[in-house]
């Protein structure tokens, strides 16, 4: 359709691929604005972007043109991600309005850091979500957590359960910079749900959290090589 209706053509084939032309979207090489719920309005001139390739082929589509079609067929409305991904957002605009479709409200919020203020890596162990389980840390604490990272409820309070946090979330209080990651305040938020739960509950976790330390070091020394 991009094609026929002139807004993208098949260009010279790639080198690696010399039986397939590549798909460039016509770049009408201009300035694009839109709302950012967190950043407010924010302008592209598409000039440099050139004219981009959105497909491998007529079969291939690459990340551009499949996340704008993926969006529309599933309907969504806001397009919440990561900062380092605001400079795709023309590219995804322009093909957006050269089939026709409307806008997304997009919101870009901070990246979690590191105590360097780098973008947090393994280097500085971050590690996966299950990692922190196998350390004894609640979902409840990392949840509250996570979300008071670059969000302010407004107020002292800190200690939040997953549905209080969904009534009080709003776009406008998301900060514009990144937030670093501290383990203290993540165990001290762990210390806090701790002591929210029933001694019933409790001997439920403490018994869960045995049993993942234990399946995790059974798997370990089964992969570990012999001395």
């Amino acid at each position: 359709k991009l094609i026929e209706s002139g807004f993208a053509y098949e260009a010279e084939p790639q080198k690696e691929n010399p039986n397939k032309k590549v798909i460039r979207f016509k770049n009408p090489n201009k300035n694009i604005i839109f709302q950012d719920a967190v950043r407010g309005e924010v302008s592209f001139n598409t000039t440099e972007l050139g004219d981009f390739v959105i497909a491998r082929s007529v079969d291939e589509p690459l990340y551009h043109l499949a996340v704008v079609i993926d969006d529309r067929e599933m309907g969504v409305t806001h397009v919440i991600r990561g900062e380092d991904h605001i400079s795709n957002t023309p590219r995804q605009i322009l093909i957006l309005e050269a089939l026709g479709f409307e806008r997304p409200q997009y919101a870009h919020i901070p990246l979690i850091l590191a105590p360097d203020k780098s973008k947090l890596s393994k280097r500085h162990g971050a590690v996966s979500v299950n990692e922190y389980r196998a350390r004894g840390y609640l979902p409840e604490a990392m949840l509250n957590y996570l979300a008071l990272l670059g969000w302010n409820p407004g107020g002292e309070r800190e200690i939040f359960t997953l549905e209080e946090l969904a009534e009080e979330f709003t776009m406008d209080r998301v900060h514009k910079n990144g937030a670093v990651f501290d383990e203290t305040k993540l165990l001290w938020f762990n210390h806090e749900h701790i002591k929210k739960l029933s001694d019933e509950e409790f001997s439920k976790r403490l018994t869960t959290f045995v049993e993942v330390k234990s399946h995790i070091a059974l798997k370990r020394s089964r992969t570990s090589p012999l001395v």
